[in-house]
């Protein structure tokens, strides 16, 4: 018997995301294994609820978060299932802070020798722009 194995893109940025659950995540790959070039996808619950390996209520329950959290928009039909758009995902940024006060980067610019304290605050604020930019370029 020959299997057809299918790949989705999904955000691995989600696999991150502390305010998802195991079930919610299941939730969010069924929904992103329906994805279509716009984005769209239109399971109908009992799908969802088969793949994910979940209750109703569970499902429900998560889709209503994921529009809270504006991760899905849902577009209501008439007698139908409805759409979910699946929208450009960039991750939460609470924990990215850049400095209140500009640095001192003038041991950089007149190449002395940097403090510790300029030093780690500069790191910091570079891995806080890279995260930035990781972020953006999985919402493109």
């Amino acid at each position: 018997m020959a299997s057809s194995y299918q790949f989705i893109k999904f955000p691995t940025a989600l696999l991150y995301q502390e305010d998802i659950s195991a079930s919610e995540l299941a939730i969010l790959l069924a929904l992103y294994s329906f994805s279509n070039d716009e984005n769209s996808v239109w399971p109908s619950l009992e799908t969802l609820i088969k793949l994910s390996r979940v209750s109703r209520r569970t499902v429900i329950t998560a889709l209503k978060k994921f529009e809270d959290l504006n991760y899905i928009t849902k577009i209501k039909r008439n007698r139908s299932s409805s759409i979910y758009k699946l929208n450009p995902f960039i991750e939460k940024q609470t924990h990215i802070s850049f400095s209140e006060k500009p640095v001192d980067t003038s041991c950089i610019i007149q190449e002395k020798d940097c403090t510790e304290k300029q030093v780690k605050k500069l790191r910091e604020d570079v891995d806080a722009l890279i995260l930035t930019v990781n972020a953006l370029k999985l919402a493109v």
